[in-house]
């Protein structure tokens, strides 16, 4: 194209792109020219072209906004259903959208670019927006409300406010909706919870709490207890609840997760809700590692190819395994201690079993159980409306959507639990602190020896064995005070220093450290010097030895004080 034979007649005629690429010419003239009758007509040239391309996207312009305007109310339902809207930090769009059969919701959340986005919305609408402009449909999107700061995922919509999209607030729409009218729900999840919490009503009705309470307040997922469920061997239905979960909550909600997923919170769990964590053969998890992970609202996010941040922790968590010692290490303490964070149910409860029990009447000798408990569940307990009668019915029955709290099950399995795991050391706290609470002292010249002779270990020194019981008597809540002695040097008339140790504890309450140690009893009357097998000794021998009510055997006890006698 020879730009200098151009007239205002032709320009005019130019398509688009022809404009386009004419005012790159004239533009590229303008820097190699410094004749100047030559520049100041390639300034006419210029202003025309400019003007030319100016009425082009000016028409081109109002045929996209008629495009967008014909099909608006198609565009936006499409926009509503999927949750489109614009992130103006990342500079892309965002989507919250059911990619999963009608019984199986899977939502996922996808970003896009301009050009995928418009593409999109053609492919949803059935109309061709391929010639329409990115800026145009960002621009559509600014007048809709539809763009914010950056994407949040947080249970705790109150904290933030709508500069931010918040995946969680569109998630929620797809969620399951109890049916609060139809109270009669199938008696499978009946069997369900009967399997689940092995027979034991308080695990049954805790479960079914559990269930309620979680859906109601996603938001207290900071102060709700996480479950283990140990199932003894196996076939428990604990896969049948995560699907269930899965169901209520969407494919992306519910994450399978190892406890190394958990000690990075990596992107696997940034959508989720739940936490499953199944292991049959689990690795003991420390009261500290899961302290930083369960009960905190934030937490460390860590993505491959992006830097580490700070994100909301939305997650309550499942631990199944079938090692009865557990997953957790509980440390004792109550209802307001470190395991405050986490319910215990064991069971060896199979579902096949609790099938048959429920459904007795409908199974004959001849039935294949197994083949009706697959049956039953994919066309029963994994179909929506069954779930969403049996939640509202839980929910009403133990009035969930009242409950302030939901405490921790702390039950026969939690205490059944806490004993296994115990050491031979904790095990002989709990041995000698009964007996002592029986008289309310124990003197801390006969702590060490008592343990040394009841753990056969040597090893133990004194200072770091006091700390280890004091924080025993903590976690558990019984209530003692530390009494000391004091000794004073004098040289003269001058003090030249006072040593303080720990003579021993006293135990019960109102119990004042200030007082005197000789006011509350003479230290010297328990030691181990007074167990002997002198009959007559018999007022030391009835305080340690009438214990009947306490299940502690007296010959054990007879046998560890002549092995403390003799060190």
């Amino acid at each position: 194209m020879n730009i200098h034979k151009l007239t205002k007649t032709s320009i005019n005629k130019l398509s688009l792109s022809d404009a386009n690429g004419a005012l790159e010419q004239v533009l590229q003239a303008l820097k190699s020219n410094d004749d100047d009758d030559v520049l100041q007509d390639l300034k006419k040239h210029q202003e025309l072209i400019e003007k030319r391309i100016q009425t082009l996207n000016s028409k081109k312009s109002k045929v996209e906004v008629d495009v967008l305007a014909e099909n608006e109310i198609a565009v936006m339902d499409v926009i509503e259903t999927n949750a489109y809207a614009y992130l103006t930090m990342e500079q892309k769009y965002i989507s919250v959208i059911n990619t999963g059969i009608s019984d199986r919701p899977n939502i996922e959340v996808e970003t896009y670019s301009g050009q995928a986005m418009l593409d999109t919305l053609g492919l949803e609408t059935n109309v061709d927006f391929s010639a329409l402009r990115v800026n145009l449909l960002k621009q559509w999107m600014f007048k809709q409300k539809r763009h914010h700061k950056k994407k949040v995922m947080s249970v705790f919509e109150d904290d933030y406010s709508d500069l931010f999209y918040n995946v969680f607030t569109k998630l929620k729409k797809h969620f399951i909706q109890p049916n609060y009218t139809d109270q009669s729900y199938d008696k499978g999840f009946d069997a369900l919870m009967h399997s689940l919490g092995g027979g034991k009503e308080e695990n049954i009705e805790y479960l079914k709490k559990w269930l309620a309470y979680t859906y109601l307040y996603p938001e207290r997922c900071t102060s709700t207890p996480s479950i283990e469920i140990t199932g003894l061997p196996g076939g428990n239905g604990k896969g049948v609840l995560e699907g269930i979960l899965k169901i209520m909550y969407g494919e992306s909600s519910v994450v399978g997760a190892t406890r190394h997923d958990m000690d990075k919170f990596n992107a696997l769990l940034s959508y989720g809700l739940y936490g499953i964590i199944d292991e049959a053969h689990p690795e003991q998890i420390s009261t500290n590692d899961l302290k930083a992970i369960i009960g905190s609202k934030s937490r460390r996010h860590e993505s491959k190819g992006i830097d580490a941040c700070v994100v909301d922790n939305n997650l309550v968590y499942l631990f199944f395994n079938n090692h009865l010692p557990g997953m957790i290490k509980l440390e004792g303490g109550g209802k307001r201690g470190s395991d405050r964070r986490w319910s215990i149910i064991i069971t060896n409860v199979t579902l096949v079993d609790a099938m048959s029990k429920f459904f007795k009447k409908e199974l004959s000798d001849n039935d294949d159980v197994d083949a009706f408990v697959d049956v039953y569940i994919k066309n029963i307990l994994y179909n929506r409306d069954a779930i969403a009668k049996f939640l509202g019915s839980i929910i009403k029955q133990y009035n969930v959507d009242k409950m302030q709290s939901l405490p921790p099950l702390h039950g026969e399995d939690y205490h059944h639990r806490y004993d296994l795991q115990k050491d031979n050391t904790t095990e002989a706290f709990d041995f000698i602190t009964k007996i002592a609470m029986k008289h309310g002292v124990l003197p801390t010249k006969l702590l060490l020896p008592l343990i040394k002779g009841y753990t056969e270990n040597a090893g133990f020194k004194i200072s770091s064995l006091k700390k280890r019981y004091e924080a025993y008597l903590n976690i558990n809540g019984i209530h003692y005070s530390l009494q000391t002695t004091s000794t004073t040097f004098v040289n003269g008339q001058v003090t030249i220093y006072e040593r303080k140790r720990v003579a021993g504890y006293a135990f019960g309450d109102n119990l004042s450290s200030s007082a005197p140690i000789t006011k509350i009893v003479n230290w010297n009357d328990y030691t181990t010097e007074a167990y002997s097998n002198d009959p007559s000794n018999t007022l030391k021998r009835e305080n340690f030895t009438d214990i009947a009510d306490s299940n502690i055997d007296s010959g054990k006890l007879q046998s560890l004080l002549l092995k403390t006698k003799s060190r």
